[in-house]
């Protein structure tokens, strides 16, 4: 695509500056022993999100966003996709569909019960009943529409309320309803290590 006169572009490149990273410099994955005493040592709350984070390399923002509506037993796939009525969208921008295990179907399955909307995953003091959620969302577009109301109603009361405000009311009444905080998933992974 360059002139022939041109210079190789590649030449201005430092490459005697990288360097390959040292064999103890790069992160330790789990020996298949630790990975057998990791799910030991988790609860099944803990366990359910951390087979499903570990069988599709999932991102936590993915795994705290799924909603029941991203589920599909009945064809084994489930969707990973920006959600903008929960200000939250993918970090590649794209959807992508990823087929279910037997393992993550049964997952799945359990942590949705019989509910027809809202997270797939709920905090630990919702699915113990220590805590109830606000409200069950009766269906997707029930979901959606009171995530919507929650804006209006922020906007009614101030008008000029920017996107940040808005962002953080819709959070709120997520976790009202249940969502885990990615910085929970965080928290219960360190815990988990910290055991060993």
């Amino acid at each position: 695509m360059l002139p022939a006169f041109s210079e190789n572009p590649f030449k201005q490149f430092p490459i005697e500056k990288l360097k390959d990273v040292a064999a103890e410099d790069r992160q330790a994955i789990f020996s298949l022993e630790q990975e057998k005493a990791f799910f030991a040592a988790c609860s099944p709350w803990q366990e359910a999100m951390f087979r499903v984070l570990a069988s599709f390399g999932l991102r936590l923002g993915e795994l705290t966003h799924l909603l029941v509506e991203d589920i599909d037993l009945a064809n084994n796939f489930f969707s990973i996709r920006s959600k903008p009525e929960l200000f939250w969208s993918v970090k590649t921008g794209r959807e992508r569909k990823l087929p279910l295990t037997p393992v993550t179907r049964a997952i799945f399955a359990q942590a949705i019960g019989n509910r027809k909307a809202g997270f797939v995953f709920l905090h630990a003091d919702h699915v113990n009943g220590r805590v109830k959620p606000a409200m069950t969302p009766a269906s997707p577009a029930a979901f959606r529409s009171h995530c919507q109301k929650v804006v209006s109603d922020l906007l009614a009361k101030q008008p000029d309320a920017d996107e940040r405000a808005q962002r953080r009311e819709v959070v709120a009444y997520c976790r009202s309803v249940g969502q885990v905080p990615e910085k929970r998933v965080r928290d219960e992974f360190l815990k988990l290590r910290a055991r060993k």
